[in-house]
This record gives structure tokens, sequence and C-alpha cells, in this order.
């Protein structure tokens, strides 16, 4: 196209591009326009060369800065002069686009039919076992819908053995581009254009090359699966309202001996697509391996469950696989067991951050049945370290309903809560810990965003009683650290 054409077409593309998109009626008539224009090229182009399949394809060289660079010049293809494909729109006409998951596995299928007539014709399998092979393989293509093995069933194609490698090669690049594809184009996926508009490209690409190796074997027929990802990249586009410059002609074919470099770049899109699927696979495993230790120190008795350490490598382990620390899931597995945690059980940064997302879920609860856990004579005899006193509570997020019950059940005169966002390291919480009126300071280990040696230096200046909480705020678990903590102070003196 000249230059000239093209500044002149410029502003009218412009706006058709965002007419197009809003518009599926418009952007479908204008993909017929293409289509119709496509044809009526290739009728001139034939008309004007006796041969296309002697030229050598040429592509353009990468664009900068994209991570997934098209491929380099080509030589000529190896097409037999003799094979003429069929002529152009036939097979596509009627074709809906498919699940590329589906395009993916019969792909597969057809790779591994395919890797037994490049062995036979390599004399690397005699005909007994190609036979047993053969069986085998169709087993498993009869488990996928509409999986046709017809390079098993064609007995006047090729022998030469490369032949057939290209075509496992070719078959192997468009499996992985239809699941790079699929990757891409799955609901809900946050992919930027660009990077769709490149796996739509190496897709095309990916067909095109599985068309030219089908014609070297002699088969004068495409592939259902390759026209099958065709129609799908052409209608992914067309639904994107993009443009794929390279490879959905017929006269635009991709050299079958160019999988190698094909596969490698194909690979490189899907690495972040499987590392994902990896990260999930990994995570599922690990959180129903959590789930089942923490199962286990409920039945056991959290002081006779000797697997914390290992509860803390799984919990890290989870984030390594990529589960955030506000999941809901680990939420959900950790809370039955969190106010149990040993105090002196060390908390990686990861854990520290799942208990933090943790704290703040539980502070925005609006509703707590406190019924479920009757207390216990420790509140009774614990009562008057509290009740009508000034207490100081060094915890995490204000917890509402957690604080007015041991309000109720405590009815201290009153109960300072310092933590959070509310909480200033300094001046306020010392200003707290030292009013002549405080005459206890709780310490939420688990929850406190101050460490302990600070509060326990105030404490000390102050001459005030410092507990330790290492669970919740339940007044059973207050009670009972209370009550331990007054019994080996007096056992020390």
């Amino acid at each position: 196209m000249s230059s000239e054409l093209l500044v002149a077409l410029a502003p009218l593309l412009d706006r058709l591009q965002v007419l197009v998109k809003s518009d599926p009626k418009l952007r479908q008539e204008v993909f017929a326009v293409g289509h119709a224009l496509c044809q009526w090229a290739e009728g001139v182009m034939r008309r004007e060369s006796p041969s296309i399949e002697s030229r050598p394809l040429v592509v353009p060289p990468p664009q900068s800065g994209t991570p997934l660079p098209f491929a380099n010049p080509l030589t000529p293809r190896r097409v037999d002069d003799t094979v003429t494909p069929p002529p152009s729109g036939t097979d596509e006409a009627g074709w809906m686009p498919q699940e590329p998951a589906v395009i993916a596995a019969r792909c597969r299928a057809k790779g591994e039919a395919t890797k037994l007539l490049a062995k036979k014709y390599a004399n690397a399998i005699d005909d007994a076992q190609f036979a047993k092979a053969s069986v085998e393989v169709r087993a498993q293509a009869d488990k996928l819908p509409k999986c046709t093995l017809w390079m098993l069933d064609m007995l006047s194609l090729t022998r030469a053995a490369v032949v057939w490698e290209d075509l496992v090669g070719g078959y192997t690049a468009a499996a992985m581009a239809a699941e790079l594809v699929q990757a891409v184009t799955e609901p809900g996926t946050k992919i930027e254009s660009d990077y769709v508009l490149q796996a739509l490209n190496l897709a095309a690409e990916a067909q095109s090359l599985l068309f030219s190796a089908v014609i070297d074997t002699g088969n004068p027929r495409p592939d259902a699966d390759q026209i099958q990802l065709y129609v799908t990249v052409r209608e992914c586009a067309a639904a994107r309202g993009v443009y794929i410059h390279r490879y959905l002609r017929r006269e635009d074919r991709v050299d079958p001996r160019s999988w190698p470099g094909l596969l490698k770049r194909v690979s490189m899109a899907l690495e972040p697509f499987t590392t994902s699927k990896r990260q999930s696979a990994a995570a599922k495993k690990v959180l129903a391996n959590l789930r089942f230790k923490l199962k286990k120190a409920v039945a056991d008795g959290f002081d006779r469950f000797d697997e914390w350490p290992r509860v803390m490598e799984l919990l890290d382990e989870a984030i390594t696989a990529g589960v955030e620390a506000a999941n809901a899931e680990l939420h959900e597995i950790l809370l039955p067991v969190i106010d149990g945690l040993p105090d002196e059980l060390p908390a990686s940064a990861s854990a520290v951050a799942v208990f933090r997302e943790i704290d703040r879920a539980l502070a925005k609860l609006t509703k707590l049945d406190f019924s479920a856990v009757p207390l216990t004579d420790d509140v009774i005899t614990s009562r008057p370290h509290l009740h009508k006193q000034v207490v100081v509570v060094v915890g995490g997020q204000l917890r509402t309903l957690e604080k007015q019950f041991l309000e109720q059940t405590f009815e201290p005169t009153e109960l300072a809560w310092v933590g959070g966002a509310d909480l200033v390291p300094g001046t306020t919480l010392e200003s707290l810990i030292a009013r002549p009126a405080t005459s206890l300071v709780m310490f939420a280990s688990r929850w406190a965003n101050v460490e302990f040696p600070e509060v326990q230096r105030l404490c000390t200046a102050h001459s005030k009683w410092l507990v330790r909480l290492p669970g919740g705020y339940h007044p059973n678990a207050v009670a009972r650290q209370i009550l331990r903590q007054q019994q080996a102070a007096r056992a020390k003196a």
C-alpha cells in the first residue's frame, strides 16, 4: 500500500476503530468488507503471479520494545508443486469458533499420532510397535470430540520422516498457541490489549505453520483444528476491534521448519500463565495441608499439639505460592486456632501480615456470639484485678464487640484500647500507661503494632503491672493469662 493511500485512509480508519468498538453490527459489516477485499486481492495476485509458492517469505522485523517478537525471515517452503490447496474460503465457511482448550487437546493428540509416523519412517520403531502404539493413541483421541487422526488413515502421504517431525512441531505450536489464546481471553482476566494482540499474532503464525506442515505431507486438505484456530483468532481479533496483519491469508504462509523458534516464543508468552497455574495448584495443596494440621490441633488440644512450627512453615509456603494475606479461605482455616497459637512461636513477616489482615477482618465484625463459650471459674477469680480498675489494652485494631464484652464481664472503671491507626508510639502510649489511675496494662502480642520490649520498658519505668496476652481478647483467655502470670511472678519473688 502506498504512503499516499495510507495517509488518505488514516483519519477514516481512526474514526472507524472508535465506532466498531461500540457497534457489533458495524464491526461485522467492516469484517465482511475486509474479507471481500482479501478475496479480491487474492484473485488479482493469482492472475498476476504464476507461482506464489516459489516466493520466499519475508517477515517484518520485531516491533521495538515488545516482549514477543515475530519470527525471523524464513527460507522458501518445501511444498510439493503438485499439491494444490483448496480455494480460499471453502474451508472456513460455516466454521464456528471453538474453545481454545479443546483445540489444544486435539492438537496434542494428533501430535502424538504424528510422532509415531515420524519414528516409523525414521526406522526408530518396527511395524509391530507402530501398530500397538497406534491403538493406544487412537484410544486417547476417541476421548476427545471429533478428533480425527487422518495421518494414520491416509496411505498415500509422504514417507519422509523430517516432514512428519515438522508436523509434530506444528501441532505442538498450535496446541500451545491455543492455550495462550485461552489464557489471554479468559473471562475476568485482566490482560493488556497489546499483550492480547501479540498472543493472537503468535496464534495466527502457529495455525499458518500447521497449514504448511499439513500440505507438506501430501494431504491436500487443511487440518480441522488448523481451521478452528484460524477462525478463533479471526473472531477474537474482530471482537476486540484489532487487525492481525500476518498469516491469515493462504499465500502468507510460515515455513514449517521454523517451528522450534515459534515454540520458544509461544512458550515465553505462556510462562506467566503456566507459572500462575503452578502457583494455584501449589496454593491449593498447601491450604489443604494447613487445614488438616489445624483440625488435628483442635482435636488433640492446643497444649498437646506439637506441630506448631510446621504450621508456621505452611503459612509461609501459602504466601509464597501466591495466597494473599487477606485470603478468605486462609482466614477461615486459621480462625479456629488463632487464639491458641503459642506465644513463643516465631512469626515470619508473612505470618505477621496474615495476622494483621485477620485482625482487620475481626475488627469489622458487627455480630459475635459470645454464648458459644461459657465463662470459666478463672474469670471469677481474676475479676478483682480488673473490676473498678483503669486498664490499658495495647493491641491491634479496635474490636468494639470484644471490648464491650470485656467491659460487661469485668466492669473496669475504664478500658483504654490503644491499637491500629490510633496507636501513637511514645507520648500517647506512655501518657496512658503513666497515669496514676492505671493499674494494669495488657499487651496483645499477636495483634499489637508496637514491640513488646518498648511496652515492657514503659511499664517498668512507671511501675505498672504488665500482662501479656498471646491469644485473643475473650474473658477466659484474659483471666487465664492474668492468673498464670501472677503465679509465675510470685514464684520468682
